[in-house]
């Protein structure tokens, strides 16, 4: 018999990891808010590790697609959307795991987030939502800024959720191996 405790609690801590990081971006904004910065890495949240099958890391999205949208106000619909296809074509490179890799995913969430950002302007610019648009120049400070942040808590993000992961999906397996 199946256990149901990795369905519902390897997503809940995806989640709450990411809920986490995001906690660290919105604090980070705050401080850099004063120099007219905002640290914008939604990709950063698509980078889902291997242990995690296909219908555990759409429902993790799910609900970091709903968090990134409180966090950032955006229209729901919209990071949803986007966040599932890009997790779609790109699941291959996301999710397989080897060193040599680790550097391509990293440039993968850079073009993602850049993806991500030149579309929320260009929304922005033709006012199909209500939000308050950039001008270029602040776009690419923040594009530059976010690209940053990517490179240097891309690698710490992935192994420190892949280490709780796999700890989870360990002791999972021991309780199904004792029973």
């Amino acid at each position: 018999m199946q256990s149901r405790y990795p369905v519902i609690t390897v997503p809940l801590l995806v989640v709450i990891y990411s809920g986490f990081w995001m906690i660290i971006i919105r604090l980070l904004n705050s401080f850099f808010a004063q120099i007219g910065v905002y640290l914008f890495i939604p990709a950063i949240f698509l980078m889902i590790p291997q242990s995690l099958r296909n219908k555990h890391a759409v429902i993790s999205i799910i609900f970091i697609s709903l968090l990134v949208s409180y966090h950032n106000s955006l229209a729901v619909e919209l990071c949803l959307c986007f966040m599932l296809l890009f997790y779609y074509i790109f699941r291959h490179n996301i999710s397989h795991e080897n060193r040599q890799n680790n550097l391509r995913k990293t440039l993968l969430a850079v073009g993602v987030n850049i993806s991500i950002f030149l579309i929320i302007f260009l929304v922005a610019q033709t006012e199909l939502i209500s939000m308050q648009s950039w001008n270029i120049s602040k776009l690419i400070v923040d594009v530059v800024a976010s690209t940053l942040l990517i490179l240097v808590i891309a690698q710490p993000y992935r192994l420190l959720l892949d280490q709780i992961l796999s700890r989870v999906l360990k002791s999972d397996s021991k309780t199904k191996d004792t029973n």
